[in-house]
């Protein structure tokens, strides 16, 4: 048999043919398998996948987590004694601010996000399970997260579309850091720029070094030189003064 596309009508939306029986981009986050061929109407009741939205947002907060953390690891200046004297050891983001003004806007995105669902039960990410610790990193409790979906699931999708929409969207924090010339971009220009401008002075001062080693060698040069002359005047006045003597 000569194979055909799909054809399916949608309420809203009209007759709609697909090349395969998967449909996977009329609704968000849905996928269609069409089983078999029908005239009657049919129902789809969708439900909230309440593991899979606690995995993602689990995932979420261990990136920022794992963010802070390479933050603290490589922003340290170490002292270090040693037979040459006193040196300071910089981490590779000591002398950037660039990550810890990343990491405290994605802070605020997450204290400022709230549901825009009037009389809302969840209305802070605290309430979803996501607090604080000592270290400045985050937890995660997922049964408090499964007791709040369950409590107001509207609330709580509307509080998680509230952050992500700070944060992971075209011009979300981000992308603000991460895309063509945004803030880490510039921040390694800037670091390049400087260590170009170091390299030069160091390379004028190893040029001045080099010449005034140059000069001084040629003043010692010449001091022996002189000195081997008053040597010699000094032997023939030696030899001239004994034999007046004799």
């Amino acid at each position: 048999s000569q194979a055909q596309d799909a054809v399916l009508q949608i309420e809203g939306l009209g007759q709609v043919t697909r090349p395969s029986n998967q449909v996977n981009d009329l609704l968000p986050g849905i996928s269609l398998e069409l089983r078999q061929a029908g005239l009657g109407p049919v129902s789809i009741t969708v439900n909230n996948d309440v593991d899979k939205t606690a995995q993602k947002l689990g995932e979420v907060i261990e990136a920022i987590n794992n963010a802070i953390r390479y933050s603290k690891e490589n922003s340290t200046i170490e002292r270090v004694d040693d037979k040459d004297g006193v040196t300071n050891v910089y981490g590779t983001l000591a002398h950037s601010r660039v990550d810890e003004r990343a990491i405290e806007s994605i802070r605020k995105a997450l204290s400022d996000a709230t549901s825009t669902i009037e009389g809302s039960r969840v209305r802070k990410f605290s309430e979803l399970g996501v607090t604080t610790n000592r270290d400045g990193t985050f937890d995660f409790d997922v049964d408090k997260f499964m007791e709040a979906v369950s409590k107001d699931p509207q609330a709580a999708e509307s509080l998680i579309s509230s952050f992500a929409d700070r944060v992971g969207t075209a011009n979300g924090i981000v992308a603000q850091y991460t895309k063509y010339q945004g803030a880490i971009d510039t921040a390694i220009d800037a670091n390049n720029s400087e260590n170009e401008t170091i390299n030069d002075r160091l390379a004028r001062l190893e040029k001045n070094l080099a010449e005034q080693e140059e000069m001084y060698r040629k003043l010692f040069a010449n001091l022996e030189t002189t000195m081997s002359k008053l040597n010699s005047s000094s032997d023939a006045l030696s030899g001239m003064i004994a034999g007046l003597q004799s």
